[in-house]
């Protein structure tokens, strides 16, 4: 189905367009929602030019990485984590080489273009990216306009009318008190064990248990010194008595390194582990187990919160043992159900 182009040569790139919207759409519609576009664009269109914008580059298109190095030697200022400004710097700069223009240059059009694309690219898996997705990158490459706006780089930020993209929100689980005696039961070496309990009794991040030194742990005590991913501080985190006993047990066993690192590659020169090799014990353990929840870090993470909360330790202990904001901790890491709401009523009413 085409539209006819008028005689007129200054129209033609609209009805072009026209054309191009309804060759796209012919696969998703039937003829008659096909022929009810047409005249919708028709009516939409109807007394409107539109002019090709210019594709030549900018002359100020070169300096885009001059200001996204500024931008992430900013964020490096702020002692923000290296994962969190990459995520950043990142998105901006994705955006500003799809659209191929200067920053300063960018409209609230280019933004809705941008992002209409990026929400037909497909992942390894065949899927379209998800609507998290979009909004995280929606999230980061906003701030990279803030800070511009706020240096007084432009006047106005391209993302003012762009609103928070809206998605269905994830069910998030803990583990239960028989899923964790499965999860240590499926260990099939000391490693695997020490982990497993570390990350049940300390909550600590993927980045912050690969950081972890040796020398960073108390014995005698029960504590470890985690460098935290986000604050950029110190903090203590603890060690039940299961944690200690099996640290102990797989310490006495771990291949010899140069490395002060706790958990080390198996292969020589036994370097210090990095995040998939401890994301890839904790779900192979909970595969093993037969449990069907993903057993990420992160989930071990939520079960300590959680578990914290209902034995009634206060919300600002638990975000100092986890290194979070109160605010953050009673919005992604405790799980109240209703049950516990409901016990919770009957024993203050009683």
């Amino acid at each position: 189905m085409h539209l006819c182009k008028p005689r007129k040569d200054g129209c033609m790139i609209k009805y072009d367009v026209q054309n191009a919207i309804i060759n796209e759409m012919t696969p998703f519609l039937d003829e008659e929602q096909l022929y009810q576009l047409k005249l919708a664009l028709i009516k939409q269109l109807h007394g409107l030019n539109i002019i090709e914008e210019e594709t030549a580059l900018s002359t100020r298109v070169d300096d885009n990485i001059q200001y996204l190095e500024r931008f992430r030697n900013e964020m490096k200022v702020n002692n923000m984590s290296p994962k969190t400004i990459s995520q950043y710097y990142r998105s901006a700069r994705n955006l500003l080489e799809y659209v191929d223009k200067n920053f300063r240059d960018i409209t609230y059009d280019d933004v809705i273009y941008y992002f209409a694309m990026f929400s037909q690219r497909k992942g390894n898996n065949g899927k379209c990216v998800s609507k998290r997705s979009m909004d995280t990158q929606r999230k980061h490459a906003k701030a990279f306009f803030n800070w511009c706006v706020e240096n007084e780089y432009i006047e106005k930020n391209p993302f003012t009318k762009f609103k928070k993209i809206k998605y269905e929100k994830m069910k998030k689980d803990t583990l239960s008190n028989a899923e964790i005696v499965m999860l240590r039961d499926a260990c099939e070496n000391a490693e695997e064990l020490a982990l497993i309990d570390f990350l049940l009794s300390t909550g600590v991040r993927v980045s912050e248990c690969c950081a972890m030194n040796i020398k960073d742990i108390d014995f005698l005590n029960g504590r470890v010194k985690i460098y935290g991913e986000k604050t950029r501080k110190w903090r203590t985190v603890f060690l039940d008595a299961a944690a200690q006993k099996h640290l102990k047990e797989y310490l006495d066993v771990r291949p010899e390194s140069d490395e002060d690192a706790v958990f080390v590659n198996k292969r020589k020169p036994h370097r210090r582990a990095g995040s998939h090799k401890v994301e890839d014990i904790t779900k192979s353990v909970g595969k093993r187990a037969g449990i069907e929840k993903k057993c990420t870090v992160h989930l071990f993470r939520r079960t300590l919160a959680t578990t914290l909360y209902k034995k009634g330790m206060a919300l600002k202990d638990i975000a100092q043992i986890l290194g979070n904001s109160v605010d953050i901790l009673e919005k992604e890491y405790i799980i109240i159900d209703d049950c516990d709401i409901e016990s919770n009523y009957k024993r203050c009413v009683a």
